[in-house]
């Protein structure tokens, strides 16, 4: 498979990007506001709190392998080594479900210890239970996103995540309007999650095949896991700042 880096295309991504996480900000504070018109305060504190574990427990479970995606990939094509860089997708993907998997069942367990922590009871703990189905869906989602941006296919990703969170926006606000509360969030992220995942992979098997052959682990994780300890490292001070 031959593929050539234009630099106009990735110059037009990067701004598309821009423009999308702008408008998904503003979205979400919308989101947000019309959120805590339904929920009471204590539960506005659980969705803040479950909001940080997932997110912690996403990042672990990604390993960096997201950013990995888009790094090896775009190199292996943009060099005219086709196989290589579905090889390398392919492994990636494979580690990123077998990573997942841990995360949630990890966080699955510690559900009752999160509510306690954050709530000071275990009243919640299913709803911290429930947003482990976050972690699942957004671990392969993100692989998914570095790959869409390996195969620079910035535009259809960027489209995507917009559409993906309107499509939350409507369906959380729905089940808030219902009385689903936080479980209506929790479903909202699901949705967006599934969503983008499912809806970028036949752009990706336009360009990769996955059936290729294996690739070697250690120049991916030499890679990815420097990124991961530094993505914990602004989770954390973001949280911190938000404390």
């Amino acid at each position: 498979m031959s593929f050539k880096v234009d630099a106009a295309k990735t110059a037009r991504g990067t701004l598309g990007f821009v423009i999308q996480n702008s408008a998904n900000s503003l979205l979400g504070l919308v989101l947000f506001a019309v959120f805590a018109r339904f929920v009471t305060k204590g539960e506005m504190g659980v969705y803040a709190g479950f909001t940080l574990t997932y997110t912690l427990f996403q990042t672990l479970g990604v390993l960096g392998l997201n950013i990995a995606a888009t790094r090896f990939v775009a190199k292996s094509l943009a060099e005219g080594y086709g196989a290589a860089a579905s090889a390398v997708a392919r492994k990636i993907i494979l580690i990123s479900l077998g990573a997942g998997v841990i995360a949630v069942m990890i966080h699955y367990t510690l559900a009752p210890q999160f509510s306690f922590l954050i709530s000071q009871s275990y009243d919640y703990a299913r709803f911290f239970s429930y947003a482990s189905i976050i972690v699942l869906v957004n671990i392969p989602m993100l692989i998914i996103e570095g790959l869409m941006q390996g195969v620079h296919e910035y535009g259809k990703l960027a489209s995507l995540r917009i559409v993906a969170q309107v499509l939350r926006i409507v369906i959380s606000v729905w089940l808030l309007q219902v009385g689903w509360g936080l479980l209506g969030m929790i479903l909202g992220w699901t949705i967006l999650g599934l969503a983008v995942l499912l809806s970028s992979i036949p752009f990706l098997t336009f360009h990769l095949d996955f059936r290729s052959s294996s690739y070697p682990l250690s120049p991916i994780f030499r890679y990815s896991l420097p990124m991961m300890g530094a993505a914990l490292l602004l989770s954390c001070q973001t949280a911190l700042m938000s404390s």
